[in-house]
């Protein structure tokens, strides 16, 4: 089935002729394989649109994380500034009033010093006063005494014994007992 001629002319075309059957059949299978190949690269380039989606959802969510996590980061430090702000006013508060409460007794020592040395000098003055007001005092009782006997002495002298016995209702405790 090979011609003579031909295997020596340099054709390189096959020696069989093609039947439009077999022609029809190859050109089927061709463009079922076109389709079939057309709906791979379609689910390919869904696959490759649902990973692009996939990582750029990844990427963003990503970045959303980074940046809520850098927001607490700043409140965390925000917070804690201010709680280093409110500690340093407050150790500065404790210290202006340890610093009014030394100096308040500071003031306290030198006064009670003060009347530490001042009392004694004045203590033996008032020592003094006192010795000497009570000496007033006894003087003054003894005149007083002797006053009131005088006059006891001069109302019993002009008075008879009869009233003598009665004491007048206005007469106070003391020149009662004067009396007697």
């Amino acid at each position: 089935m090979t011609n003579p001629s031909s295997a020596g002319s340099g054709d390189d075309r096959p020696d069989f002729e093609v039947s439009p059957e077999t022609y029809l059949e190859t050109l089927q299978d061709v463009q079922q394989q076109q389709v079939e190949l057309k709906v791979d690269v379609e689910r390919i380039h869904k696959d490759i649109e649902r990973f692009r989606v996939f990582f750029q959802t990844l990427v963003s969510g990503l970045l959303l994380a980074i940046a809520i996590a850098f927001g607490i980061a700043i409140w965390y430090a925000y917070r804690s500034f201010s709680q280093q702000q409110i500690a340093r006013r407050s150790v500065e508060d404790v210290t202006a009033m340890q610093e009014d409460l030394v100096a308040e007794i500071d003031r306290l020592e030198s006064r009670l010093q003060r009347l530490e040395r001042d009392v004694p000098d004045r203590l033996d003055d008032v020592t003094n006063d006192v010795a000497s007001s009570q000496m007033e005092l006894r003087r003054l009782r003894d005149r007083l005494d002797a006053i009131e006997a005088q006059l006891d002495n001069s109302n019993d002298d002009a008075t008879t014994p009869e009233e003598n016995s009665t004491e007048p209702d206005d007469a106070t405790p003391s020149d009662r007992n004067a009396r007697n």
